[in-house]
């Protein structure tokens, strides 16, 4: 029992307890923060998902599309604003991760050119 810090014996003082090495200090607490991935009208498939939780300042790469689809429409990348006038990024670019943000599906209308189509023109 004395090496919990009380005397074995009822008349020895307490020791005091050993310093304690600053490896074993505990951490400084490091907000972590979640890119959200928005279908923005999506028609079907499941909005991509980034699992990590990024520290502020770290880097990350955009995620692709995976499976969403959106009718009459074709998807041309991501942007912090759901009617595109925010900033875009590519699927792929590299992303500075500075506070919880969601990027928003960017499509634009799909032409369906079919043999009618050509003849008309």
């Amino acid at each position: 029992m004395s090496d919990l810090n009380y005397p074995a014996e009822p008349n020895k003082p307490l020791r005091p307890f050993p310093a304690v090495p600053s490896s074993v200090l505990p951490l400084a607490i490091v907000p972590t923060f979640n890119v959200i991935y928005d279908g923005n009208g999506n028609t079907g498939g499941l909005d991509p998902i980034d699992p990590i939780n990024h520290a502020k300042g770290s880097n990350t790469a955009v995620l692709g599309f995976f499976t969403l689809v959106k009718d009459d429409s074709s998807f041309v990348g991501w942007n912090t604003e759901a009617d595109g006038s925010g900033t875009s990024f590519a699927v792929g670019a590299g992303l500075t991760v500075m506070t919880n943000m969601t990027l928003y599906a960017q499509w634009t209308s799909a032409v369906i050119v079919t043999s009618e189509t050509k003849e008309q023109s």
